[in-house]
């Protein structure tokens, strides 16, 4: 019914509702409308999961694009995922995203709490890998 569902939490195991929260509702500032297709891929020394997302962060008539790759260890060691991701960047131009969707939807509403990107060039991203790798490896 693309309505917020504020019930039925608390048998769920949480303490209250989230209706007792915000007992006159909710409003929807954005949303997030987003396909995601997911790889498992075996590297050497660690399992990783790859989801592409493409879609969009929507707020009234503002847009913000999501076009992202997302790397997640399943299994195996923080190095093996660093070292893969650091020779993938090495390939092909990679850009780190520090905001998650929901701080890109608040930044759209113009909101508090946004927050803003460090690592905004491929170059940034170069360096924010380097220094993983000197850190865990």
């Amino acid at each position: 019914e693309n309505k917020a569902v504020l019930t039925g939490f608390k048998t769920m195991g949480l303490d209250y509702e989230l209706l007792d929260l915000v007992p006159q509702g909710v409003e929807c500032l954005f949303t997030v409308d987003v396909e995601r297709t997911t790889y498992l891929l075996d590297i050497p020394n660690a399992v990783v999961e790859v989801a592409i997302d493409k879609g969009n962060v929507i707020a009234g008539k503002k847009k913000a694009p999501i076009d992202e790759i997302e790397f997640e260890l399943k299994d195996g060691e923080a190095s093996a995922l660093i070292n893969f991701t650091a020779e993938l960047a090495e390939q092909v131009p990679l850009l780190m995203e520090n905001r998650s969707k929901y701080a890109r939807g608040l930044l759209l509403c113009n909101l508090p709490g946004s927050i803003p990107a460090d690592v905004n060039t491929v170059e940034d991203a170069k360096t924010a890998l380097a220094k993983l790798k000197e850190q865990y490896l």
